[in-house]
């Protein structure tokens, strides 16, 4: 039984520490980033069709 406590305070002890509010979403585009010349290299019109 005391293993099984144990094993429960460990689990729930790491898992607290593992979680951080600090972790990086997805990097924020501006349209003022994206001007200038595109080049389109491979388009796959199956893909698009799905």
């Amino acid at each position: 039984m005391k293993t099984f406590r144990f094993s429960v305070f460990a689990f729930v002890f790491i898992s607290f520490i593992s979680c951080s509010k600090d972790e990086a979403g997805p990097p924020k585009l501006d349209s003022a980033d994206m001007t200038g010349e595109w080049n389109l290299e491979n388009l796959d019109y199956e893909r698009l069709l799905k």
